[in-house]
């Protein structure tokens, strides 16, 4: 879901910036190409490691609170950064960036056509473009945190009025 706001974002920078090509034919031939194009950019650009980031730091935890039950204590911090080592290695062995091309490539072939694709290479590959890919994954993080603080400071505004809306249903 960050992923799709991230792109969607960078879609709004092109229109903001300018960077439309009428001349791109959509057809599927074309789509594919973009597609497997932006996938392989946005993946080798720093998504990748955020992805297993984001993917080492919840399984660690799943594994971590599975594990408490059978030793009757919690991880020592050495031993949950072994955890999370082991992880990130079985991951990365399991789930090479080379898997996860094709896959992306299909998503943003289903979301946009040729030319919205060609705009969007061409805004990745400017300086603000390649910027915007490397700081992905701290944008969505961040990001993400101050959806929490917001969520939880106005929590009880929330409940009153959800409360509210659904007396009146």
């Amino acid at each position: 879901m960050k992923f799709i706001v991230t792109i969607a974002t960078a879609v709004l920078l092109l229109n903001l910036v300018g960077c439309s090509d009428p001349k791109v034919e959509d057809s599927p031939a074309q789509r594919k190409v973009f597609s497997t194009e932006a996938a392989q950019l946005i993946l080798s650009s720093g998504t990748f490691d955020a992805l297993i980031n984001q993917a080492v730091d919840q399984g660690s935890q799943m594994f971590a609170a599975r594990m408490h039950p059978k030793l009757g204590r919690e991880l020592t911090q050495t031993e949950y950064e072994k955890v999370k080592s082991a992880f990130r290695e079985a991951f990365i062995q399991t789930y090479p960036a080379k898997a996860w091309e094709a896959p992306f490539a299909e998503l943003y072939e289903k979301h946009f056509n040729a030319p919205e694709l060609d705009q969007l290479l061409k805004f990745y590959k400017t300086p603000a473009g390649i910027k915007f890919l490397q700081k992905q994954g701290t944008l969505s993080t961040e990001g993400a945190q101050i959806g929490v603080r917001l969520v939880e400071s106005k929590s009880e505004e929330f409940e009153k009025t959800f409360m509210r809306e659904l007396d009146k249903r």
